[in-house]
């Protein structure tokens, strides 16, 4: 992408960056969330035109953007904003699979309808949001939280960075239909599979400018956490408590689908 992020953590299975990642940069070979769940053809195709055309090492040395990855870690104050609300996949799926419990749960058919028209409106697409950002300013690290929701993807994140996180759990946008269907199932809805979102980690310079691209294009955005030193942990203020940041190794769309 271009100013190449730090790393990039994708959820594209994509041939051109299989090719690229055997024998441009070895730090194919780590133990990183990449690669994971074909998408979409089109929207496949367009990441992998995109990132085919980025050059993946520095000068042919053994430098790598995911050996660089802890630089983060070593930046404190860095931002993490999310573009678009969770959960966009998880609460379609609830409406469209589990309607009639729904129902007797007390959901009105108002949230059924609309959870239901999610994976169209605002779509699990994440592709402009990250061309935006890597169009707009320098991006540090870029993941789409899926299986294990918001609250996991977090954690990778964290992990690939190397670093601690201080989230903001009021500033979250969780999408009203999804906050109607957690409570009625008994959810977390940090946990619920969040296709459709994307975490971007930028300095704290280029927040304004990004905001502002992200408002003219009308995508939702919020910022929810700031990078901090690793040995601060991972925390999280929710309702006023300072918690630490949960962990969804079993997705919650598991406690109603499974």
């Amino acid at each position: 992408l271009h100013d190449r992020p730090e790393f990039l953590l994708s959820s594209w299975n994509v041939p051109a960056v299989q090719e690229r990642a055997a024998g441009g940069y070895p730090a194919a070979r780590q133990p990183v969330e990449e690669l994971a769940h074909q998408r979409g053809p089109q929207d496949a195709r367009k990441l992998e035109d995109e990132i085919a055309r980025t050059d993946w090492t520095e000068g042919g040395s053994e430098q790598s953007l995911f050996q660089e990855r802890r630089q983060i870690g070593k930046a404190p104050g860095f931002e993490v904003l999310l573009v678009g609300g969770v959960a966009i996949e998880g609460s379609a799926l609830i409406a469209r699979q589990c309607a009639e419990r729904a129902r007797c749960l007390g959901v009105d058919e108002e949230t059924l309808a609309t959870a239901r028209g999610y994976l169209d409106d605002p779509g699990i697409s994440v592709v402009r949001a990250a061309a935006l950002a890597a169009q707009t300013v320098r991006v540090h690290a870029m993941h789409d939280p899926t299986e294990g929701g918001l609250a996991t993807a977090l954690h990778e994140l964290a992990w690939g960075a190397q670093s601690g996180l201080a989230v903001d759990g009021q500033a979250i946008p969780v999408l009203p239909a999804c906050a109607r269907l957690c409570a009625a199932f008994g959810l977390d809805p940090l946990g619920l599979i969040a296709s459709g979102a994307l975490l971007v980690v930028v300095a704290p310079d280029g927040l304004p400018s990004l905001g502002a691209a992200y408002a003219q294009a009308g995508l939702p955005w919020a910022r929810i956490a700031r990078i901090v030193p690793r040995e601060q942990g991972l925390r999280i203020n929710r309702a006023g408590r300072d918690l630490p940041l949960p962990r969804f190794d079993r997705d919650e769309i598991t406690r109603v689908l499974g």
